[in-house]
């Protein structure tokens, strides 16, 4: 299937406005009444209980009519259009407030819930005392401060009111720009406040949930959009989006190296930070395929959608390529040309780590299909010993090496930035030379065994008795073993010890993402032996694994063609579409459900 890149040039403004929406829909956990903080701060009035009461209980749009009736007519009467859907903008900030099929299943089943429970797992203690954010390795960085809670809030309001009026943003919005201005004052802000209160999560700050949850969602938008294969069921079954990780790789490090003076190892150190800002304003803005999650001495890696290639870019995605090369060249002046590659999909991010593995493989494998042909005339004295890509025409200094004009013009003005700020870096050799030699000394944080899932061990989320769990995990597989075996529906046999065993074993996942849409779906199908009585919300799931062929035909009722065992005795078959409504079946659906459940959760965590 060929993908449309020209929908996703017709659309970015609509994956834009999307991505906002989704940045902000966590403004309500910045009251600090909720039930997450109040207890941490004395003398709290508490407004609202849950962060989702904020848009629900209208305290969103209060705010907004305090700050300017234009602000919040500008949030509440703008429309998203996304393929076929058109959804009022506000919708997308509300996240698990809105009542919209496609934000609740897409944004939030889809990508908020896998994005949670890669950054927070499910932890069980809370944090004692004060609220505090540490680093990675659990240190003290800093404690939550009372005035980024509520106050910051209404100055984030009254600071993007003031900028939409200077833009003219209410009339005629610029959402590239609305954007990075979300994007720098967001990330001021968020960054002191944290997404939980439980240890040892209290390292992943409000910032780090928002930025993730919203880019994994603009990148599901893309494939939309794209209309990639993949993109075609996401509504019907969020637990189906899948990414790629893109990745543009370069040798930061080699360049600095090429440098022999401290002006060219500065201008390619800067050069690095500029090319790097140019592709992200090509996968960020101006085709809105993905965003930024990664970047080191190798290169800079983008979350984008499944489908749209296998180890680079699908052939309709040319411009793309395109367009990254063109910003390399008019960096680097036909020097310096990126591998671009991509991973396989995945629902995480984890697989980032092959293309760090792959680096210096990578780099062999650059694309040069845009770069020049060097025409040697009589004139060149040899190859430029700077940047040994071009030719030198004249050496005009005997003390100076062959150098070309390019990397010549490269020294020039650095004496005059120098001039102007001499308490900075020096641009003169000597001042840091020792008995006449220099070293260039780099240091790497070694990532890639914990990127690779090796050290992932080592990490201690909670404490939990192993022997215990070990033996509940056993007789969950003996279960499940024996369930299958069950050669009609009516033989199935789940006895309480085993039901309380499964809850038990699912104490270790996300509350909200897992255990809520299993005590739903199971208390709904054994009380009222019927699939259209779920809640709503969690219908998908009980679909899934009830009505679908993949699910159904572990079991040794199932029988070819779509039908399954009733009675074998008798010889009686039931088409799975309307099984679910057979008086002999109906008494059992709650237990197919929790076979399947469990298969799913031991998938998700083998695979």
């Amino acid at each position: 299937m060929s993908l449309c890149l020209q929908n996703l040039k017709d659309y970015k403004d609509e994956i834009l406005k999307a991505e906002i929406g989704a940045l902000l829909f966590n403004l309500g956990k910045t009251h600090i009444g909720i039930s997450n903080w109040k207890d941490y701060f004395n003398s709290v009035v508490q407004k609202f209980s849950s962060y989702k009461d904020y848009y629900q209980e209208s305290h969103f749009e209060e705010e907004l009519k305090n700050i300017n009736q234009d602000l919040r007519d500008f949030i509440f009467n703008e429309n998203v259009s996304i393929d076929i859907e058109t959804i009022k903008w506000v919708e997308y900030f509300k996240g698990d407030a809105s009542n919209k099929d496609f934000i609740q299943k897409v944004f939030f089943r889809g990508c908020e819930n896998i994005n949670s429970g890669i950054d927070k797992g499910s932890p069980k203690e809370q944090i004692q005392g004060k609220l505090w954010i540490s680093n990675a390795f659990g240190s003290f960085v800093k404690e939550i401060e009372k005035v980024d809670f509520d106050d910051r809030r209404k100055c984030f309001f009254r600071d993007f009111d003031e900028k939409a009026r200077e833009k003219n943003w209410y009339q005629n919005p610029n959402f590239a720009e609305i954007r990075d201005f979300v994007l720098k004052e967001l990330k001021n802000w968020y960054f002191h406040l944290l997404s939980d209160n439980r240890m040892p999560v209290n390292d992943v700050t409000l910032y780090d949930q928002a930025y993730m949850s919203a880019s994994m969602f603009k990148a599901t938008l893309a494939g939309i959009l794209l209309n990639t294969n993949e993109s075609k069921d996401y509504k019907k079954n969020p637990q189906s989006i899948k990414w790629q990780i893109l990745g543009v790789q370069y040798d930061k490090l080699a360049l600095a190296e090429k440098g022999l003076k401290l002006a060219h190892i500065i201008w390619y150190r800067e050069a690095s930070k500029q090319v790097d800002e140019k592709v992200k304003e090509i996968i960020e803005l101006e085709y809105a395929l993905g965003n930024e999650i990664y970047k080191d001495e190798s290169g800079i890696y983008f979350i984008v959608p499944e489908g749209i290639g296998n180890e680079t870019l699908n052939d309709d995605l040319q411009e793309v390529k395109d367009k990254i090369l063109d910003a390399f060249n008019d960096v680097f002046n036909d020097e310096v040309y990126p591998y671009i590659g991509l991973t396989k999909s995945s629902r995480g991010t984890m697989n980032l780590s092959y293309l760090l593995d792959k680096a210096k493989e990578n780099f062999l494998k650059a694309d040069y299909s845009k770069k020049s042909q060097i025409c040697v005339s009589e004139n060149e004295i040899g190859i430029c010993q700077i940047c040994k890509s071009r030719l030198v025409k004249e050496k005009s200094d005997e003390n100076e090496v062959p150098m070309c004009y390019i990397c010549k013009e490269r020294k020039k003005g650095r004496i005059y930035k120098w001039l102007e700020n001499q308490n900075g870096e020096t641009i003169w050799i000597d001042e840091i030379g020792q008995n006449g030699s220099v070293a260039l000394i780099g240091l790497k944080f070694e990532l890639k065994e914990w990127l690779n899932g090796d050290l992932i061990s080592s990490m201690l989320v909670r404490e939990e008795n192993f022997i215990e769990y070990k033996s509940i995990v056993i007789d969950l597989i003996k279960l499940i073993k024996s369930q299958l075996k069950a050669d009609e529906v009516k033989k199935l046999n789940i006895e309480d010890r085993e039901i309380n065993n499964i809850e038990k074993f699912l104490e270790l996942f996300d509350e909200k993402g897992i255990q809520e849409p299993y005590k739903k779906n199971k208390k709904a199908l054994q009380e009222n032996k019927n699939i259209n009585n779920v809640e709503e919300k969690f219908r998908y799931l009980a679909e899934k694994l009830l009505k679908e062929e993949k699910w159904l035909e572990h079991f040794n009722f199932f029988e070819n063609k779509n039908k399954i065992h009733t009675n074998r005795k008798k010889s009686k078959f039931s088409i799975i579409d309307n099984y679910d409504a057979n008086d002999g079946v109906k008494s059992h659906l709650y237990k197919i459900f929790i076979i399947n459940f469990l298969i799913l959760q031991l998938k998700n965590i083998l695979l």
